[in-house]
């Protein structure tokens, strides 16, 4: 009699196994049956279909109207060498990758042979993919020649865009940085900006970051353009004489 039970129960578990193995089965089958979401990078710099996504970004309050300065920077950057990718998941853009050699930059970096990537970002929900990195790699591609490939990443601002780690993450090392604070925007709260450099040669040399240039601040990027004018329009109208000049170095005494 005790016997049996236990062959009884053996049997009861072993079919529950086997039922259990049955369902994963059936969901993998179909989730295999699924259709796989639509990729295509697509280069937009003269693109007339995709001119809105050359002139926005992908954050929502870009794509209202285009932006005086960014217009600007385009139609001087985009003869001298400027590039902007955009990556679409089912035609909706949710990654995008901008590069220049450095007299089309917004960054004062300088160096021969060098191109620099001025924004990198794929939107949260598309994140896990692999994403950035294909995206870096059509950059790769696209610019071949260079000698290597410059950007800056921040530690500690409270930007989600081109952080550290996401740019070590992509290949990207820090070879020279400072610590500054924003002259209007948390202004109590220090950040480092970092020069970052990926060779695609051992004795490619090092580019060199015009720190000086650098804390005046950047004005292609709508987001930081829009951010800054919020923040500087409680100030008087003689501040926005320069509307870009608000970095400055953290001292530990904060006079600079």
């Amino acid at each position: 009699m005790y016997e049996g039970g236990i062959t009884e129960i053996t049997v009861k578990v072993a079919r529950m196994a086997e039922l259990k193995i049955l369902r994963i089965l059936n969901n993998v089958s179909q989730v295999s049956t699924l259709a796989a979401p639509n990729i295509r990078v697509v280069d937009v710099t003269h693109s007339k279909e995709h001119e809105k996504h050359l002139h926005g970004c992908l954050a929502a309050f870009t794509k209202i109207r285009r932006y005086r300065k960014r217009s600007e920077y385009l139609a001087e950057a985009t003869g001298k060498g400027l590039r902007k990718h955009v990556l679409f998941m089912d035609e909706e853009a949710v990654g995008m990758i901008e590069f220049a050699p450095p007299d089309a930059s917004p960054y004062p970096i300088e160096g021969e042979g060098v191109v620099v990537m001025s924004c990198v970002w794929v939107l949260r929900r598309a994140e896990g993919r692999g994403f950035g990195k294909m995206l870096l790699e059509g950059m790769l591609e696209d610019a071949r020649d260079a000698a290597g490939f410059a950007c800056i990443a921040l530690d500690g601002h409270p930007s989600p865009w081109l952080r550290l780690s996401h740019m070590e993450r992509l290949g990207f090392t820090s070879i020279d940085s400072r610590r500054m604070r924003h002259r209007v925007k948390k202004p109590e709260q220090c950040f480092e900006v970092h020069l970052m450099w990926m060779p695609v040669s051992g004795d490619a040399p090092e580019p060199e970051m015009r720190w000086p240039e650098m804390l005046k601040g950047v004005g292609y990027c709508m987001g930081i353009l829009c951010t800054a004018t919020r923040a500087m329009a409680s100030l008087s109208p003689s501040s926005f004489a320069e509307p870009y000049r608000y970095w400055r170095l953290c001292l530990r005494s904060f006079a600079a």
